[in-house]
């Protein structure tokens, strides 16, 4: 496709623009002023007047679960529920459409008790809604709690996922508890490619997923998706299946740009909400310091088994102050591991500055969610409370990794797979070692993920790179919401417009 796009302005690289650009085959061919960027036009060029819109580098969505985006219609949306009584209320109108009484498992999904004055939700309040397996999973996907019907299925087939007899699963089974609620083939690949709709209508054209080596034949045969950086995760430890696992993904372990894999997902610990995320003190209102789930030495293990003749990376998610020591002891261990952390919310000056050397040597990055903030980083939000005031200063300091010269990407983790949250959450946050201007948030949500994959072809628009882009009805300074989105364009292809044929 070739396409001539002017009288707008195009954010090209971390902070200049530009009058138009010129698409050909899929890559940025110009960009720069009318005036030189004719020049290269062929004659018959497709011509598309902006109106003074504005085009972006397509949002690179850094740490994403795409298939749980198709999913949501299955389970119930908990998302809204600001207190324990309207959790309550809308598992009792999601059951009531779905039925209360069976054998089929249902979820419950999103909730967020962080502003719930310390009120905590029972095995009781639940069991008395539905006969059927029912689980309620928190919004960081690190804890739930299952009713009756589902304990006592779990205490027969993963009793080890069980935290206690009071129904609440925390880490292992909190993670794979969606595993007792299977999806077929066909539900799979059309989720993932309602995913990729959902995807594209905010502006996204690249995503690091974590993907099920299981499913990797689902995404193979999906269509309508964003490129996939994929990180295989699997509670596997033995040499033999971890072997498997990574020989399944061996031929996606290369160049492909739209389905690729770059190493495997492992995680050092768990959440602050879930109260499992590995600190060196305890949390404020409980003596527990987490839960801290592999040691440097396990990252060093796991990077052997990644094959040393394609790009490779663990993926390293990380919250805790004593989680993100040790994956930086494990980058003292081993010269050549190369990890990037994921949320990294509570590093160590100390830790920050060893990671600024590693950094300089290619060798690590950071994936980190803007959106925690906005939800729980203010001033008596939910860091503040469990952590206290020392460390609430230093969580999620955006800024200082930038200037540390780390590589900076953001993601949402699904909470929610939202780009604009997320850029103004870092534009207004709270603290100034976190605070980005917005042409850093925005580098931050498109060229950093292509930094911390190695993909120097895609998250800027100079020519010679893929065309990814989103143009936008308003400038990236004015307040950005979903609804600015005028169209998304994949390798120069139109993949989503708000108003069918308005533009393109």
């Amino acid at each position: 496709m070739n396409l001539f796009l002017h009288n707008g302005r195009v954010l090209y690289d971390a902070a200049r623009t530009a009058d138009c650009i010129h698409i050909e085959d899929g890559v940025v061919n110009a960009v720069g002023d009318i005036a030189t960027v004719q020049q290269c036009v062929p004659t018959g060029c497709d011509r598309i007047d902006l109106g003074g819109r504005w085009i972006l580098p397509g949002f690179i969505d850094s740490h994403v679960h795409i298939l749980q985006v198709g999913t949501a219609s299955k389970r119930i949306d908990l998302s809204g529920c600001s207190t324990k009584t309207a959790l309550i209320t809308a598992l009792e109108e999601g059951l009531a459409e779905r039925g209360a009484s069976g054998t089929e498992w249902i979820m419950g999904v999103g909730y967020d008790d962080a502003s719930w004055s310390g009120e905590v939700l029972t095995q009781g309040e639940i069991d008395i809604l539905a006969e059927r397996p029912l689980v309620v999973r928190r919004v960081c996907g690190h804890m739930a709690l299952v009713n009756s019907s589902a304990h006592a299925i779990i205490s027969g087939v993963h009793p080890d996922w069980l935290r206690a007899e009071d129904g609440w699963l925390t880490e292992e089974g909190a993670l794979r508890i969606g595993t007792m609620l299977p999806l077929s083939d066909r539900e799979i690949v059309a989720a993932l490619n309602e995913s990729g709709r959902v995807a594209f209508s905010y502006g996204i054209t690249s995503v690091h997923d974590i993907i099920n080596p299981d499913l990797l034949d689902r995404y193979r045969e999906a269509g309508a998706m964003p490129r996939v950086t994929g990180y295989l995760y699997t509670e596997a430890t033995s040499e033999e299946k971890l072997s498997q696992i990574v020989e399944n993904g061996r031929d996606l372990m290369g160049d492909d740009e739209h389905l690729r894999i770059n190493g495997l997902k492992v995680f050092m610990d768990g959440s602050v909400g879930a109260r499992t995320a590995a600190f060196n003190e305890p949390y404020i209102d409980t003596d527990s310091t987490g839960e801290l789930l592999l040691k440097a030495e396990d990252l060093v293990e796991l990077w052997t088994y990644l094959p040393e003749d394609v790009d490779r990376q663990l993926m390293v998610h990380a919250i805790g102050d004593a989680a993100i020591n040790e994956a930086v002891k494990a980058l003292k261990l081993a010269d050549d591991i190369r990890i990037r952390l994921e949320h990294m919310e509570f590093p160590t000056r100390d830790d920050l500055m060893l990671l600024h050397k590693f950094a300089l040597d290619g060798r690590f990055g950071a994936s980190m969610q803007p959106n925690f903030v906005g939800r729980w980083g203010g001033e008596n939000g939910m860091y503040h409370t469990s952590l206290g005031e020392k460390r609430w200063r230093g969580n999620n300091p955006f800024m200082t990794v930038m200037e540390l010269a780390i590589p900076l990407a953001f993601g949402s983790d699904n909470m929610p797979m939202d780009p604009f949250f997320g850029i103004t959450s870092a534009v207004n946050a709270p603290l100034e070692s976190q605070r980005l201007g917005v042409e850093e948030a925005v580098f931050a949500y498109t060229g950093g993920g292509a930094l911390i994959e190695g993909a120097g072809w895609k998250g800027m628009l100079l020519p010679g790179m893929c065309a990814d882009m989103v143009v936008l009805d308003r400038g990236p300074i004015a307040a950005m919401t979903r609804d600015s989105v005028v169209a998304t364009l994949l390798d120069g292809a139109v993949v989503h417009e708000r108003d069918i044929g308005s533009l393109f």
